[in-house]
């Protein structure tokens, strides 16, 4: 019955009430009256009581009480409690409540909706569903619920339609339909007897829930367990069911757990694996990560053998709280998870648990085989002798490998169970641009180390190498991971070497290795792909080939956990941009062209990891969840992402539901099946630039760089929900899933032009605008305030730096050449030359805006072409003017020059 039948029905069932104007107040005596907008009280001396015809209505907040010793005798049609507390009995008393027809017909049941009950003692006779419960909390203790003589096809001896149940000390007997029903409901049956039913226990629905069974005794049913719910598993141990231990007078069909196995003792321990970066390293008293400066990662950089440079690096605690920039670019990483370890061992469920910090840059094997001995010792103390292993990104990895060690030595027993959240299990296309390139360092702990440090560490870090997608990988994925989409030489090459794409694991690693030929690039040159290192990768292939396929022996339970609904790196593509410079100054045609690169998203992923590499095993031990980060970040205005996801309520609420054995409990924000993305908008801001961007929302929350006096690293703020910053290619992105961003801001932090664009998809329809071409320096500032149409936004040009709009700009995808030289002028101003000189320059440019004014194009790239020649070659004597600031005009002409060329 859908909950729209039940709305009607009740509504139905109240408007005749009203209708046949039967109100009233009960008599102690015998009558009830057919609705009550009060409580009521059925006391023994006012035994038996009579329902009229029809039934009774109790509206809801109210509470019925019938006391033990009292009959019930009923005409026809419900018992009806409406969002009430129903108390039939007492727990204390042996006397019990009978309920049964007033005539030869049958009467209804007892109907609760939305109602809480507590029934003990309770006999029903000649009733066709004798309760019927629709999302109540319903208790059901020495009841007989008997179906002799019910024989309308449909009766049920309890119905339980969502909500809770609790049924023990019972007798549900003779039901020619079901005795017990329950559909998206949870709860428990103890110490009853179910017997003669065509089905002892019918379970339906389409959601997880926890349902068991214990100590009851199943006798002549035609089938005494049917599950038809294909998400939960019925807990059915210890029960009587005849001889040997499983079902004999009777079938059990579905996910049903049977039998006398004794009952684990809950809980195991807990060993925790953090993820990659999620240890401290140290050289001494120097704290190297997390990282004050560059120069402490320089420290951690390993040889070509994957060896570090520094032997004495030791492993400190794991990173419950950042401490890069002390209190004020603080964040919590797993604090949160180590307080909810420690109430579980507070509150006596588990005796201990254990964090495994590591040296994340090694190969996971060593790191595995250096954890047994402290997985050995953490299980001896436990309550089962067994942990359970949670572990986070590549601590997953780690993980699997250690239980692979402990199978090998004939202990697997050891393991109870495997909770992986957020494991890269068959890599993910963020690596790719993090080893080719430096990308992606903002993603980790809040601090950005240069690309150029990022680049140069990471090529020799085995584990990293882990991390770059496997085989099975492009196995379950379609989507290129490696893109070539422009036609420039350089691409055109790489096409004739690998295709128009990378989309099979050879091909990727040919690309990374630079099979086609190129040379490696200087380490200063980002712009160019490395040339990774092929023995590490190798190696890690080999370890893929190990873990991807391997399946976990079926003792140990596997709950995998992915993040979903933050902007995520599926792959990236290579494409041609401008780069006109001093070494090619007139930028004509595509002379200027060079290589840029961009990052493909999905939000099929945590932020890191796409969630197709979280869930990559298979097997009848293995469960599977999704955190809807997207509508958890959007409830609580956070912004949990990969780094940070053990910080989610619903992650820890599902992890402490498997340790505590429970793990079919539904926790909010999680599901089992990925979630709907059809409703998600996003937003794109990116700028190629000497230029920061940063995003506000209503709310004034900041994503976006800030800067600190104190050091060489930078910290990347996100604190507007589902947001990230990124710096990829020449380039700098903020993503926001959501409509939450309403002003874009910009500082300038250099010489030259910017281009800003605005990309936003609202149901799978993209509309975007773009500022072409707009000239900064260090003091510009800049602002668009986001409209709701996208088009009419426009950009406020805040040339001098002193708070004063001096352009408003509107989207355009061409460069407005009067406009650039009108705000090259201001710049020129902020120079501060030698009046004589500043006075040249403005008028070389008035003149050219001139000849522009009257279509003369070519007139005036001769003028800026000739005097710009002029000062790269100082012909042109200006005795003032310093090198610099003859640069910084070189530079703009030079823009400019591209931009009436082209």
């Amino acid at each position: 019955m859908h909950t729209f039948l039940y709305t009607l029905f009740r509504s139905a069932l109240v408007f005749i009430m009203l209708c046949g104007g039967l109100y009233g107040v009960a008599h102690a005596d015998t009558e009830l009256d057919s609705f009550y907008n009060t409580d009521l009280r059925l006391e023994k001396s006012g035994s038996p009581y009579v329902v009229p015809n029809g039934g009774v209505y109790v509206a809801p907040d109210h509470t019925v009480t019938i006391d033990p010793g009292v009959e019930v005798r009923v005409g026809s049609g419900w018992f009806y409690v409406d969002g009430s507390t129903l108390i039939v009995g007492s727990s204390s008393s042996q006397e019990g409540v009978v309920m049964k027809s007033d005539s030869s017909s049958l009467w209804q049941g007892i109907y609760l909706l939305n109602a809480t009950a507590d029934m003990y003692a309770l006999t029903i006779n000649g009733a066709q569903t004798p309760v019927f419960a629709v999302n109540s909390s319903t208790t059901i203790k020495g009841a007989v619920i008997d179906g002799s003589g019910v024989t309308s096809g449909l009766e049920r001896g309890l119905s339980f339609i969502g909500g809770t149940f609790d049924v023990a000390t019972s007798t549900i007997s003779n039901w020619g339909s079901m005795g017990i029903f329950a559909e998206d409901a949870s709860g428990g049956i103890d110490r009853t007897i179910i017997t003669r039913n065509r089905v002892g226990v019918l379970y339906s629905g389409n959601h997880i829930h926890n349902v068991r069974g214990r100590h009851n005794v199943f006798s002549e049913n035609d089938i005494s367990i049917q599950n038809v719910n294909q998400f939960t598993e019925l807990d059915f141990r210890d029960n009587e069911w005849g001889t040997g231990g499983a079902p004999q007078e009777g079938s059990v069909i579905g996910r049903v757990i049977t039998g006398y196995e004794p009952e684990i003792p809950c809980c195991s321990n807990v060993v925790f694996i953090p993820g990659f970066g999620g240890s401290r390293l140290h050289l001494g008293n120097n704290q190297l990560w997390e990282p004050n400066i560059n120069a402490d990662v320089k420290k951690l950089y390993m040889d070509e053998n994957g060896q570090s440079l520094e032997q004495d690096v030791t492993v400190g605690e794991i990173i419950k709280k950042t401490n890069s920039y002390g209190p004020i670019g603080s964040f919590d990483v797993y604090q949160s998870f180590a307080n909810t370890m420690d109430s579980l061992v507070s509150g006596g469920l588990i005796q201990s648990w254990k964090p495994l910090p590591y040296d994340w840059r090694n190969n996971i094997e060593e790191v595995a085989q250096g954890m047994v001995d402290s997985i050995e010792q953490v299980a001896s103390s436990s309550k089962n002798k067994k942990v359970t292993i949670v572990a986070h990104s590549n601590g997953g990895l780690v993980a699997k490998a250690l239980i692979k060690i402990f199978e090998e030595q004939g202990k697997s027993n050891l393991i109870n169970e495997l909770v992986l959240v957020a494991v890269p299990q068959v890599g993910t296309p963020e690596s790719i641009g993090s080893l080719l390139h430096g990308d992606g360092q903002e993603k980790g702990l809040g601090f950005v180390i240069s690309q150029k440090t990022a680049r140069t560490f990471g090529e020799h870090v085995p584990s990293s190498y882990g991390l770059i997608p496997s085989g099975s990988y492009f196995d379950q994925s379609i989507d290129p991971v490696v893109k070539f989409n422009s036609t420039i030489d350089q691409l055109t090459a790489w096409r004739a070497a690998y295709g128009d794409s990378t989309d099979s694991k050879h091909m990727l690693n040919r690309f990374l290795l630079g099979a086609e030929g190129r040379e490696k690039p200087s380490e200063d040159d980002l712009s160019q792909p490395n040339v990774l290192n092929e023995q590490h990768l190798s190696i890690a292939d080999e370890m893929h080939q190990s873990l991807d396929g391997y399946r976990i022996p079926s003792s140990i339970k596997v709950s995998q956990v992915s993040g979903w609904g933050i902007n995520t790196v599926s792959g990236i593509e290579y494409y041609a941009s401008r780069h006109c410079g001093f070494t090619n100054f007139f930028c004509i045609g595509n002379t200027g062209l060079g290589l840029d690169h961009k990052a493909l998203l999905t939000t099929d992923g945590d932020g890191i990891v796409v969630a197709s590499s979280s869930v990559a095993m298979r097997g009848s031990n293995i469960s599977t969840y999704y955190v809807n980060l997207y509508s958890e970040n959007v409830n609580r205005g956070k912004n949990n992402s990969h780094a940070i996801i053990l910080e989610s309520p619903s992650v820890l609420n599902l992890i402490t539901n498997i340790v505590k054995g429970s793990s079919t409990n539904p926790v909010a924000h999680v599901s089992t099946t990925t979630p709907k993305q059809s409703s998600i908008s996003s937003l794109q801001i990116s700028i190629h630039s000497p230029a920061d961007i940063h995003a506000y929302d209503t709310q004034r929350r900041h994503t976006g760089i800030v800067y600190s006096s104190s050091t060489d690293l930078m910290i990347v703020e996100e604190q507007i929900p589902n947001s990230s910053y990124a710096m990829v290619g020449e380039g700098s992105y903020i993503n926001v899933v959501g409509n939450s961003v309403k002003r874009v801001s910009l500082q300038g932090t250099g010489v030259g032009v910017f281009t800003l664009n605005v990309d936003k998809k609202v149901n799978g329809v993209m509309t975007s605008i773009e500022f072409v071409d707009i000239p900064v320096t260090d003091v510009t500032k800049a602002e668009v305030l986001v409209a709701s149409n996208l088009s009419q936004s426009s950009l406020a040009l805040d040339v001098e730096g002193d708070g004063k709009v001096d352009n408003v700009i509107k989207p355009q995808k061409e460069c407005d050449a009067i406009l650039y030289l009108e705000i090259l002028k201001k710049q020129i101003y902020l120079l501060k030359l030698k009046p004589s000189v500043e006075a040249r320059v403005i008028a070389k440019i008035d003149k050219t805006i001139k000849a522009l004014t009257k279509e003369k194009v070519k007139v005036a790239t001769k003028r800026l072409s000739r005097f710009g020649l002029q000062l790269n070659t100082k012909k042109w004597s200006i005795k003032h003017l310093s090198e610099s600031n003859r640069n910084e005009i070189l530079k703009s002409i030079d823009e400019t020059l591209d931009l009436l060329t082209n």
